[in-house]
């Protein structure tokens, strides 16, 4: 009964929108997509060309109203970061929902200081990700008649620890 009555305590508001989306995506001008973790974008490769590439974590710094976005580029196995800017109506929603802004539930808030915090995060996001789409995503790489003898687990771990790498080439 406890968990009933928080509920709707933090979901009291009436919705601003008929299908309960964002309202920042429902009365956007459509120019720029809501960004959806698993998506194809076209987004600024690590050399500034646009590349299709998909999203595959991000999160938001408020103080600056951008967001922080990990691309994946399937032809290439590169993977990197990038910022956004955000309007208004966008951070807004995002404070109100930074678990699922992103289209999936990514647990927001957290900083990663060191490369196994951030690997950490990484992992999060994709422990429980499926082998083929793994070795699909990985399938440029010099190992990869290696990396298809892998479990799941550990297939997720070495390509978590992969975009570690790429973070920390990026920082340097």
């Amino acid at each position: 009964m406890a968990d009933l009555m928080r509920s709707m305590e933090k979901h009291s508001h009436v919705p601003a929108t008929f299908d309960g989306g964002l309202p920042s995506v429902a009365f956007s001008d459509g120019r720029l997509p809501h960004m959806q973790i698993g998506q194809m974008y076209m987004a600024p490769g690590p050399d500034g060309h646009e590349v299709p590439a998909r999203l595959t974590t991000a999160t938001v710094d408020t103080s600056a109203c951008e967001m922080i976005l990990a691309y994946h580029d399937p032809r290439t196995d590169k993977a990197w970061i990038c910022k956004a800017p955000m309007s208004p109506a966008e951070l807004d929603d995002y404070k109100r929902f930074p678990d699922t802004y992103f289209g999936v539930h990514l647990q927001q808030g957290q900083h990663a200081e060191t490369p196994m915090e951030l690997f950490d995060f990484f992992h999060e996001s994709y422990k429980h990700t499926p082998k083929e789409k793994l070795l699909e995503w990985m399938a440029n790489a010099s190992d990869f008649a290696e990396l298809k003898n892998l479990s799941q687990k550990e297939l997720s771990e070495i390509y978590c620890e992969r975009l570690v790498y790429e973070v920390m080439k990026k920082k340097n």
